[in-house]
């Protein structure tokens, strides 16, 4: 008996839940979001359940659903924030900004030092800010690697890559994040020595 044979809707659904809404939560900024892109991902899974043959584990496979189902989440809302910003006009930015700047405060927590907190949290935004930069591919490569902490043969079944490509794919992700970081988070000294 394979593990496929044994999976139903409702195993799934109890045994992945909360660690696919996790997944979601790191990539999406308010939680209704996040809760509706989870039951998108787990009607796909229950549709698709009859296909699955067990060719890699159940997690990977919910989380290569989800993984589209952000990238389909992600085309709506810029959709809908075109037209948001066609009726704005020229406060389509500020509105951006004010967004972006609220995301931020909400990650912060009040119970740290307020020095430690506030160093925490500009990290954490330039780090954002540097991974918005970064190619949709190269943020997922280390979002799955860092922040699901999963192998490299797991997300390349997640991205549907090889674990070469994959690897590829995280030094140059690593190289473009490095580049990019390395005036905030590196000594101007340490940054430009050529010793």
């Amino acid at each position: 008996m394979s593990e496929a044979d044994w999976i139903t809707a409702g195993v799934l659904h109890e045994r992945y839940l909360n660690d696919i809404l996790h997944y979601v939560l790191r990539r999406v900024p308010r939680e209704d979001e996040a809760e509706d892109i989870t039951a998108e991902v787990f009607a796909a899974a229950f549709v698709a359940l009859p296909r699955f043959r067990g060719h890699c584990p159940p997690y990977l496979w919910l989380l290569s659903i989800a993984r589209h189902k952000i990238v389909d989440w992600r085309r709506r809302r810029s959709a809908r924030r075109e037209t948001l910003a066609s009726e704005l006009g020229d406060r389509a930015q500020d509105a951006e900004e004010s967004w972006e700047q609220a995301l931020i405060a909400a990650e912060e927590t009040a119970a740290d030092e307020p020095e430690a907190a506030f160093e925490r949290g500009e990290a954490r935004r330039v780090l954002h800010a540097l991974m918005a930069e970064l190619k949709d591919d190269q943020r997922e490569v280390l979002v799955l690697k860092y922040g699901e902490r999963l192998s490299m043969a797991e997300i390349a079944v997640v991205m549907r890559r090889s674990p070469e490509a994959v690897n590829s794919l995280l030094q140059r992700a690593r190289a473009a994040l490095y580049d990019r970081g390395r005036g905030y988070f590196l000594d101007d000294d340490e940054g430009t020595s050529d010793d």
